[in-house]
């Protein structure tokens, strides 16, 4: 694509944004994963709280999922 997309920014600032936004993602990721261990992750709370397994699956699967979706 050359031309602006439909959130009305060129290709080339749409995918710097694309870039910054994942890295910010990575990097509070790996922030939020260097400090716990097995028993962090996976330690239910209470009924109703899911674990933090759940979120780390989560965020990762969709990520995945929508680079598959973008790039086809």
């Amino acid at each position: 694509m050359t031309d602006a997309t439909t959130t009305g920014l060129p290709d080339g600032l749409l995918l710097d944004s694309l870039r910054r936004r994942m890295a910010t993602m990575h990097g509070l990721y790996y922030q939020a994963v260097s400090t716990m261990g097995p028993e962090h992750v996976n330690h239910f709370e209470r009924e109703g709280v899911l674990p933090i397994a759940f979120s780390l699956f989560h965020y990762t699967n969709m990520e995945d999922t929508t680079f598959m979706v973008i790039t086809g």
